[in-house]
This record gives structure tokens, C-alpha cells and sequence, in this order.
């Protein structure tokens, strides 16, 4: 089952990220790009590579704790459901 749901999320990840924007998180993503640019302004070029390897590793483990928060809420989702099903 675990199987299952990682090749439904890893083929459905860009649809199911791209949800309603969220003025909140637009913000902030919008304040991180701007404190990364006035970051890499200071960094000589080995820093930058040293910054964009961190920031491809922080995106890797997000990626696969997004994963495995899909596979923990589907599973949520249905044995809810199931009891819901089997009530009397």
C-alpha cells in the first residue's frame, strides 16, 4: 500500500501542490527570496555553491516529508471512512 501511495503522489505532487494562494504564505515566500538575494549579494562564489547545495538538500527532505504526510493523511482518510462504513 505504501508503494501505491508514494507513485500516486510522486505522479500527482504538481497538481496537488498548487493549491488556492494563501496571502499568508505568498508573503513569506516572497520575504525568503528577498533574504536570499541580500544573502547571496554578500557570498563569494564557493559560498553560493555552498548556499545552493543547502537549499537543494532543505528541498529534498520538504519533498519527502510532504510524501509522507500525503501517505499518513490518505491512510487517516480511510480508516475514517471505513468506520464510517461499518457504523451501525
Amino acid at each position: 500500500m505504501r508503494k501505491t501511495l508514494k507513485s500516486l503522489w510522486n505522479s500527482n505532487a504538481e497538481t496537488l501542490s498548487t493549491g488556492p494562494n494563501d496571502p499568508e504564505i505568498d508573503s513569506l515566500f516572497q520575504l525568503i527570496h528577498s533574504n536570499r538575494e541580500k544573502i547571496c549579494a554578500r557570498l563569494n562564489e564557493e559560498e553560493k555553491r555552498v548556499l545552493d547545495h543547502y537549499d537543494d538538500c532543505f528541498a529534498t527532505i520538504s519533498s519527502l516529508r510532504e510524501e509522507e504526510i500525503f501517505i499518513q493523511a490518505f491512510r487517516l482518510g480511510m480508516q475514517l471512512a471505513v468506520a464510517g462504513l461499518c457504523e451501525d
